[in-house]
């Protein structure tokens, strides 16, 4: 049977146990995650860290995988790997995972820190034992590539990841091939990386994660009115958003809808704080929906955001009309859903008058922004069919 190795899953991101769990049974499934006690089980693979091998070749000869897929080739553990098993004949590939832009990563750079190992907040001996596999890994490459790898250590050490790669164009870092979720992702890698779509073997398949979304419109028999799709601004203590600025603002949104008599529901962020909205219910009719089974909300006459992974299936859907909210307490130089508004597939509010104008025209702002979603699918998620994750399984098991 098939060995595919996986280094850097997250345990905690659907999207990447949801691929995992798309290929089980299929092909033995190994998996790197973390070192020393960083790493976490995942059913039904055998999960390892980094630090329970010596060396590159240590996995390579315990492991003996047909192939190795990553989600990035950044630190130095991958990028050794990486050299080694493409010189061993292994077949490695980055896996897109999101939703990829160039212009977020470029505002970024300038905040991103120099990062040597793996993982955070890593013990003092843990990170002992990945400077020794790095050591001893340097033995099975040969001398142009530890050459290489000095430079890219070197650079690393002085810039973001982000510069790093930027100012290091060369093959011995990228993977055999790229499997994205998008021609707007396949951009951003090809920025990033500084490669030629034409001279980089690449495919494209579509969002897996958002098969479920695509798949149950047809079975969805009742739209939701109205649709606002949180994002956690003060959560993160981003934009100026506080605690008091967030509730007013929500308050707002609510009072909107109900003024309109429109039934509005409230789809929550997994890092959202949920007793915000407990505490406006005490005194608002909306509908509060915090999970991932809530597929019947995605087909929305309505929808209200800033930009969330989330909204890109669901403005795609036709029939759904889209407002991106762009007014923070800070103010910002650019609206956050500039894909959208790029595209015509939602209309920019600089403030609830706005917005309540928009609702009020929706008919006509509807019919424009129609026009515009089959160009959208393309650009940004490639194909609304539900058949991704079978593209990526076509892709990974030959």
């Amino acid at each position: 049977m098939q060995r595919i190795l996986f280094v850097g899953i997250n345990p905690n991101r659907d999207d990447h146990l949801a691929i995992i769990a798309k290929i089980i049974g299929k092909v033995e499934v190994y998996v790197i995650n973390g070192i020393g006690n960083n790493s976490k089980k995942i059913i039904n693979t055998q999960v390892f860290s980094w630090n329970e091998f010596i060396s590159v070749n240590h996995i390579v000869k315990k492991l003996k995988p047909h192939s190795i897929v990553f989600f990035d080739i950044e630190s130095y553990n991958e990028v050794l790997l990486n050299i080694y098993a493409k010189n061993q004949n292994i077949s490695t590939y980055i896996l897109d995972h999101g939703v990829r832009s160039f212009r977020n990563a470029l505002e970024r750079e300038e905040k991103e820190t120099p990062n040597i190992l793996p993982g955070s907040k890593v013990p003092l001996l843990e990170k002992v034992k990945n400077r020794l596999f790095i050591l001893i890994s340097l033995k099975f490459i040969s001398k142009d590539d530890r050459l290489f790898f000095r430079k890219y250590i070197f650079l690393r050490k002085n810039h973001s990841s982000f510069g790093a790669r930027r100012r290091l164009k060369d093959l011995r870092r990228l993977p055999s091939e790229y499997i994205v979720f998008s021609p707007s992702n396949l951009a951003y890698w090809q920025e990033l990386d500084q490669f030629d779509k034409d001279q980089h073997k690449v495919s494209v398949i579509g969002f897996p994660a958002f098969d479920k979304i695509f798949k149950s419109q047809s079975t969805i028999s009742k739209r939701v009115s109205a649709l606002y799709v949180d994002s956690p601004f003060h959560e993160f203590n981003l934009f100026g958003w506080t605690y008091e600025s967030k509730k007013e603002f929500v308050t707002q949104i609510i009072l909107l809808f109900e003024e309109l008599n429109i039934p509005l529901c409230i789809k929550l962020h997994p890092k959202s704080d949920e007793k915000l909205y407990t505490e406006l219910k005490e005194d608002h009719t909306f509908q509060l929906v915090n999970g991932s089974s809530t597929e019947y909300l995605y087909l929305a006459e309505i929808i209200v955001g800033f930009d969330s992974s989330l909204l890109y299936p669901i403005i795609s859907f036709s029939g759904t009309i889209s407002f991106s909210i762009n007014f923070h307490p800070k103010v910002l130089n650019r609206n956050l859903s500039q894909d959208f508004l790029d595209q015509g597939v939602s209309i920019a509010v600089n403030s609830f008058d706005e917005l309540k104008q928009g609702l009020h025209n929706k008919n006509s702002i509807l019919k424009s922004q129609e026009e515009n979603k089959k160009a959208f699918i393309k650009k940004y998620l490639y194909k609304a069919d539900g058949n991704s994750s079978n593209r990526l399984v076509e892709v990974l098991i030959k």
